[in-house]
């Protein structure tokens, strides 16, 4: 199966309603994963909802739920993965589109009644040193944000324009932050690793505390449309 063609899954058993309803209540209990919910996430991932919306729907897990079977549901998570990665892509090839057609036109009524195509405006900013330099620091574990903040880095208006108008920085920045996804993985099972080891509640408690946070930091560092699958 291709890995963007998702949706021909009839015979799979994903998305075989009714699938049994979530129990909210709390308490430990076994996992409620079952795959056409998996599927129905995915499906409203792809239809532009974001997981918070999802998780407020009926029969639905929790926020936090969904996120738990991403990293403990090998299938679902590549299927969610797969769905972010072909929305990433579709983006990035819209707006392509669209800049060329924005360049063609102007060439082409030019061609056909005369005149000059071209208008004059702000030359770009972008220079390849910064540029990668920018990337280095993304490498390094600093957000956008502050970067952008630092004295001769663009600022994050620049900086998209650069994602917008510059391939070869586009692929620089997304195999950056992939690197650094890949650290804080690699932390993060560390931490999760060293559960296994602790006797202690509270010590449990508190290296599962760790984990979640790094975890948690993994989401908000995972761009939804800069990302590996997109160049």
């Amino acid at each position: 199966m291709d890995e963007y063609d998702l949706w021909d899954l009839e015979d799979d058993g994903w998305g075989k309603r009714p699938w049994p309803g979530m129990d909210h209540t709390g308490g430990r209990k076994p996992s409620q994963y079952h795959p056409a919910i998996g599927r129905e996430i995915v499906r409203g991932v792809l239809e532009g909802h974001t997981v918070r919306e999802i998780a407020a729907w009926e029969d639905m897990p929790s926020y936090a739920t969904i996120f738990h079977w991403l990293k403990k549901q090998d299938d679902f998570a590549w299927r969610y993965q797969a769905a972010r990665r072909g929305l990433a892509r579709g983006k990035v090839q819209a707006r392509e589109s669209r800049r060329k057609a924005k360049a063609f036109w102007p060439k082409h009524r030019a061609a056909i009644y005369g005149g000059r195509w071209w208008v004059s405006g702000r030359r770009s900013t972008y220079e390849r040193e910064v540029a990668m330099a920018f990337c280095e620091r993304i490498r390094r574990g600093e957000t956008v944000t502050s970067i952008c903040a630092r004295k001769g880095m663009p600022s994050q208006k620049a900086l998209y324009a650069w994602l917008r108008r510059e391939p070869e920085f586009r692929a620089a920045y997304v195999a950056a932050r992939d690197e650094w996804l890949e650290i804080l993985q690699d932390r993060a099972m560390a931490v999760e690793y060293r559960i296994l080891s602790l006797h202690s509640v509270p010590a449990i408690r508190a290296v599962q505390k760790e984990a979640d946070r790094l975890w948690g930091e993994i989401g908000r560092r995972t761009a939804k449309t800069y990302r590996t699958g997109c160049v």
